[in-house]
């Protein structure tokens, strides 16, 4: 089968090879991939920033249809419409695996990080993880389940958004605007913060009926105004991993608010924490997602109450794999995926 593979550390080393087919053992199945979006962690691993096992096939955000199940899977068949969580192992028995959260498991492994992903034509993964798509959901869009997931974890549960809060999201990549369409169906009044040149991605945020500024210099006062707030946002979430952004989250906050920091940041970052004391303010981070995201996230696309088609902006055949990546690297979209089928 194809396959884009990392076959080398450091920068680049991307390349599309001929790889065995793997076939599923006990508890996995086989997945003929439709569609694998373009993550920042893909881009990352390219560039070297996140060093990963070589050679390794990438690719994390997908979807497909089952072609062969392994013994002892029952609850899945073959021709079934899937995507998956990103776990490839996890030991199940550590203090993190028994508490909900594999994905601190010391011995976790990741699907297109430390074993071969989805970039291929087929990929092998723990049913444990399957998910069945809703027949009215289409293979780009059930690609999209993991980065929903990793927004429903944080605002529902690192946050616990309630319908009263105000709330400004930093930053206008897929996170930062599925995080702003779950905090508005939740009831609050949001505010999506992004640069001059994000005019095109705010636009989408507009279409869902939020409230947004592109600036290079944004204004507090400015935000405060938008978001009909004296006092400050009850929670602000930095996607971004700017550290400008970072400061303008805290000063957003009123007292006693809560900084949400789901971006990550390319460098240590100094913090004014007299500022931080002096105003009570909670900082919570969110990394990735647990197993229970994933429920959140299918119910949303169930019930028809999130937009995920909205969030793809460009759409490459696998045969031109260099020129979807070479997309995503410039950010001129918000979500390049690649089509296998």
């Amino acid at each position: 089968m194809k396959a884009i593979i990392k076959s080398a550390p450091g920068p680049g080393g991307l390349e599309l090879k001929e790889v065995p087919e793997k076939f599923p053992g006990p508890g996995e199945v086989k997945i003929k991939v439709a569609v694998c979006g373009i993550c920042g962690t893909d881009l990352k691993i390219l560039s070297g920033d996140i060093s990963t096992p070589t050679p390794v096939v990438l690719g994390h955000e997908f979807s497909g249809t089952i072609e062969a199940i392994g013994p002892g899977v029952h609850h899945l068949h073959p021709g079934e419409r899937v995507t998956s969580e990103t776990d490839c192992h996890f030991c199940g028995i550590c203090f993190y695996c028994r508490t909900g959260d594999p994905q601190f498991c010391p011995q976790r492994k990741g699907i297109g990080t430390t074993v071969d992903g989805a970039f291929a034509q087929y990929v092998v993964v723990p049913a444990s993880g399957v998910h069945k798509i809703p027949d009215d959901v289409d293979f780009k869009e059930g690609a999209l389940f993991e980065p929903l997931a990793v927004a429903c974890h944080a605002v529902f549960e690192r946050a616990h958004i309630r319908p009263d809060h105000k709330v400004v999201v930093i930053g206008v990549g897929a996170i930062g605007l599925l995080i702003s369409q779950l905090v508005k169906i939740s009831g609050s009044r949001v505010v999506q913060i992004g640069l001059s040149r994000h005019e095109g991605r705010l636009e989408l945020a507009k279409k869902w009926g939020i409230s947004t500024l592109a600036d290079d210099s944004p204004r507090i006062d400015l935000i405060l105004k938008k978001l009909e707030s004296h006092q400050g946002a009850d929670f602000v979430f930095e996607c971004s991993g700017d550290e400008d952004s970072f400061s303008l989250g805290v000063n957003l906050l009123k007292k006693g608010g809560t900084l949400v920091q789901v971006g990550f940041f390319h460098q240590p970052l100094p913090i004014d924490l007299n500022l931080v004391v002096n105003k009570e303010i909670n900082i919570v981070s969110s990394r990735g997602k647990r197993p229970s995201s994933w429920f959140l996230a299918l119910d949303l696309v169930e019930r028809k109450a999130i937009d995920l088609e909205g969030i793809i902006t460009h759409t490459f055949n696998f045969h031109n794999w260099e020129e979807g990546f070479k997309c995503a690297q410039k950010k001129g979209g918000v979500k390049v995926v690649i089509t296998f089928v």
